[in-house]
C-alpha cells in the first residue's frame, strides 16, 4: 500500500557530516592536550600576532603538531566541498564529494608548500615567508573549528543545510581567508621597503594558488 511513497527523513542526521564534525573536534582536543605549543601559537594568532613572530625556541611547535594543524586545513576544505555539493545536488556520490574536497585541500596545501619554499629561497622574502607559513597553518586550525561546528549543526538539523548550508560554509571560509590576507598585508607592508615587492609577494602567496585550484575544479566538473 505504501510502496510508492517517498519517505523524507529531514530530521535524521547526515552520517558523513557528523563524522567530519567529530573528527574535527577530536583533532582540536588532541591539539590542545598533546601539542600545547601549536595550540598556544594558534591562539596568539588572534590575540597577539607579534608574539607569534617573536616566539622563543622553547615555544617552537613540534613537527607532529605542525602536521596535525596542516591536516586540519585539508579537513576543513573537505567538509566545505562536501557540504556545498550536498546543498547544490551536483549529481556526484558522497564518496566522490569527499574525494573532490580532499583533493582540493591537498592540492591547496601542496601549492602553499611550494610557494613558501620558493619565497624562502629569495633573500627579500625569506624571513617574512616563515611568519606567513605559520600564520597560514594557525588560521587553518580556526577554520577547521568553525567549519566543524557548522558540520555538527547541519548533521543534526539536515534541513538547514539546504537553506543556509552553502552560505554558512562559504562565509566561514571567506572570513578566515580575508583575515589571513589582512594579516599578510599588514606584515608585508611593514617588511618590504618597496610596495612593488609587496604586490608581487601577495600575488604569489594568495592569488596564484586560487587560480590553480579554480582551474583544477573546472577540469574536474
Amino acid at each position: 500500500m505504501f510502496e510508492d511513497l517517498a519517505i523524507n527523513q529531514l530530521d535524521s542526521p547526515s552520517e558523513v557530516l557528523l563524522f567530519l564534525a567529530l573528527l574535527s573536534g577530536g583533532l582540536i582536543v588532541l591539539l590542545q592536550h598533546n601539542f600545547t605549543r601549536e595550540w598556544n601559537l594558534a591562539k596568539w594568532t588572534l590575540t597577539d600576532l607579534r608574539r607569534v613572530q617573536k616566539r622563543s625556541a622553547e615555544e617552537a611547535p613540534s613537527s607532529s603538531g605542525i602536521i596535525l594543524a596542516q591536516f586540519q586545513g585539508v579537513l576543513a576544505i573537505t567538509t566545505i566541498v562536501y557540504g556545498c555539493s550536498i546543498s547544490f545536488n551536483i549529481g556526484i556520490t558522497h564518496i566522490e564529494s569527499l574525494l573532490l574536497g580532499f583533493s582540493i585541500g591537498l592540492i591547496s596545501l601542496v601549492i602553499k608548500f611550494f610557494v613558501f619554499w620558493v619565497l624562502g629561497r629569495i633573500r627579500v622574502t625569506q624571513n617574512i615567508s616563515i611568519i606567513h607559513n605559520a600564520l597560514q597553518r594557525h588560521i587553518s586550525t580556526w577554520t577547521s573549528i568553525t567549519v566543524g561546528i557548522l558540520a555538527l549543526i547541519f548533521s543534526l538539523r539536515p534541513h538547514l543545510l539546504s537553506i543556509v548550508g552553502v552560505e554558512g560554509f562559504i562565509i566561514s571560509w571567506g572570513f578566515w581567508t580575508i583575515y589571513r590576507i589582512w594579516q599578510v598585508m599588514q606584515t608585508s607592508i611593514k617588511s618590504f621597503s618597496r610596495i612593488w615587492w609587496g604586490i608581487v609577494y601577495l600575488c604569489a602567496l594568495e592569488i596564484l594558488p586560487v587560480l590553480i585550484i579554480f582551474k583544477f575544479i573546472m577540469s574536474v566538473l
